[in-house]
């Protein structure tokens, strides 16, 4: 309600959904040489050029590391550090390598360095990469052991 012969306000529209509709079901899947490989169905935002409310930022970055979270604490035995993280962004466009790509999954290297029990900090002991590919829309995360 508004003022009287005020034109009726619209309705906002959302800025995009969490879990892509379309993307593979979420999957843990543990490797002969002990790597650790998660895929998601999330459809990954660049944060740097979403224009969205910090409230919605907020509530995207929450169901994107709950998810995670859930999935991580179910999967079994953390793997040895030092190890390598991978993320591995699939969609239907490729995203900017020099800092979107990293951007986009700065929520889950949260929740992945939370459940190592390390920080996500430079001399921290695991490497973190980043690559994408085109299909439906998720994320395939690969953690690795390294050789000692």
């Amino acid at each position: 309600p508004g003022a009287p012969g005020a034109p009726p306000k619209r309705a906002r529209r959302a800025t995009g959904r969490t879990v892509a509709v379309g993307a593979p079901p979420v999957a843990v899947e543990r490797r002969g040489d002990g790597s650790l490989v998660v895929t998601l169905p999330l459809r990954l935002v660049n944060s740097l050029n979403a224009r969205e409310s910090h409230w919605t930022r907020h509530t995207r970055v929450s169901r994107e590391r709950t998810l995670l979270a859930l999935v991580l604490n179910t999967a079994g035995t953390r793997p040895s550090l030092p190890c390598t993280v991978t993320f591995e962004r699939v969609g239907r466009r490729l995203m900017d390598e020099g800092d979107g790509l990293a951007a986009c999954c700065k929520a889950l290297r949260d929740e992945t360095a939370r459940w190592l029990g390390t920080g996500d900090a430079p001399d921290a002991p695991v490497f973190w990469n980043y690559v994408q590919s085109r299909g439906p829309y998720s994320v395939r995360i690969t953690i690795a052991s390294e050789a000692v």
